[in-house]
């Protein structure tokens, strides 16, 4: 028999984290476990905030699709019975991590991937001032990505001062709702 547990949870950030919709100082998002024959898949999501989607909308979606997945329902089930968005994610990430543990194959082979290799990560610095830009990024300049948000104030200051900080890192810089003409990589 398996059960559905699924909770609202908000992630403590190291500090808080500056975009152009806000700042914000924590990370909500939904945790589910799945439980079966002494076997626990967990999985997490965030949701989209700017698509309206927020852990008590998630959670609502999860509920939805309670009995189907407390009588088994599988992956390829859970496509037709949600929407993309964070609730099927979530959902989907601990129907992935059960099949590993059941079967005791990783993910990742479970998924056809024939070797499993380390991806670079980019590590984002949230808008701030010019001299913490550089101050941030010499913190993460051993990263190979760093990815710069920034504002309407001074953007090129802005990324001038993060390859002061980090003059070997690949640049990726959002300005995502700041203004027009979206990212772009440097």
């Amino acid at each position: 028999m398996r059960t559905l547990h699924a909770r609202p949870h908000a992630w403590k950030l190291r500090e808080p984290f500056a975009i152009a919709r806000g700042v914000r100082s924590e990370a909500r998002v939904v945790i589910v476990e799945l439980h079966e024959d002494g076997l626990v898949g967990r999985g997490e999501a965030g949701g989209i905030a700017y698509q309206g989607e927020t852990p008590e909308s998630m959670l609502a979606q999860i509920e939805q699709v309670r009995a189907e997945m407390e009588q088994g329902c599988d992956r390829h089930d859970l496509l037709r019975l949600l929407p993309a968005g964070g609730a099927r994610h979530a959902l989907d990430a601990a129907l992935w991590d059960l099949e590993a543990r059941r079967s005791g194959v990783p993910a990742w082979t479970r998924a056809g991937i024939g070797q499993w290799q380390p991806v670079d990560s980019a590590v984002t610095i949230g808008i701030r001032d010019v001299a913490a830009y550089e101050a941030t990024a010499r913190a993460h300049a051993d990263y190979p990505w760093l990815k710069v948000k920034v504002g309407k104030g001074s953007p090129l200051d802005a990324v001038a001062a993060v390859r002061r900080g980090a003059p070997r890192a690949r640049l990726i810089v959002a300005a995502t709702q700041s203004w027009s003409g979206g990212a772009r990589r440097a």
